[in-house]
């Protein structure tokens, strides 16, 4: 799976901060906390098999003082044809 992360508005950071963890299945985060750059786009890769069961969740990190915010996600489904 390939998320992609950015940030669209430029924080004064002394007072605002998005950060947050990604979690599969409410298991243990699969990431160091994300901070989406601003102007730029920060590209993540997980290798999980997941199932059409599976749920993906951002949770923001206590310091946070904004959401998390998602841009485009992909998934791949492998088959044996």
């Amino acid at each position: 799976m390939k998320l992609y992360f950015s940030e669209v508005t430029d924080l004064d950071t002394t007072q605002k901060k998005r950060s947050f963890r990604i979690y599969i299945d409410n298991n243990p985060p699969k990431s160091e906390p994300i901070i989406p750059p601003y102007g730029k786009v920060t590209e993540m890769l997980i290798n999980y098999t997941a199932s059409s069961n599976t749920s993906f969740s951002l949770v923001s990190t206590l310091d946070s003082t904004l959401p998390p915010l998602t841009m485009p996600w992909k998934s791949f489904l492998l088959a044996i044809l």
